[in-house]
């Protein structure tokens, strides 16, 4: 009807493929994860502009899929279709960072948050 294919995802490709171009530019582990290792399951990306650089990532995840508001309000969830999901709140809960959940399908699977903080002036 007037639309493409795809029900609503914008491009072919997923989670995975975007994560994969941001490894070299980020800190990651070996699993492919993301940020240095903070406490619990939890990640961190240190940056001058913690806001930015969260919205950067989130923007780079995103492609692919297809937007929509949280319920709550407090951020945006874009899913794509083979059930993985990325999530940025600007504010998280817990501590008030910027935050990006990402949930990865499949048999090589994770799921963790990425909180962006502020470098350490030296």
């Amino acid at each position: 009807m007037g639309h493409a294919s795809g029900g609503g995802y914008s491009s072919p490709g997923g989670l995975s493929q975007n994560l994969g171009k941001l490894l070299n530019k980020f800190p990651s582990d070996r699993q492919g994860r993301l940020g240095a290792k903070g406490r619990n399951k939890a990640r961190l990306i240190a940056s001058d502009n913690p806001a930015k650089t969260s919205e950067d990532v989130y923007s780079a995840l995103k492609s692919g899929g297809k937007e929509s508001r949280l319920p709550n309000g407090k951020g945006r969830l874009t899913a794509f279709p083979d059930g993985s999901r990325v999530i940025h709140r600007p504010v998280s809960s817990s501590d008030g960072s910027p935050v990006v959940e990402i949930s990865i399908k499949g048999p090589n699977g994770s799921s963790y948050k990425i909180h962006f903080i502020p470098k350490e002036s030296k």
